[in-house]
């Protein structure tokens, strides 16, 4: 597993590599943000309205 850390770092060096196709990285962050969103609202629905 990666720690919180080791996360930073791996996205710094994603957003540095897809600096230059910009669309694209954007479509990565929606798809990650949607997809967390969805595992929040399966463990805790009632959190998401807060």
């Amino acid at each position: 597993t990666f720690s919180p850390r080791d996360r930073g770092y791996v996205a710094s060096l994603l957003t540095v590599a897809l600096h230059s196709k910009l669309e694209y990285f954007t479509d990565i962050l929606k798809t990650l943000l949607n997809d967390l969103v969805e595992q929040y609202i399966a463990k805790n629905p009632k959190l998401m309205l807060r």
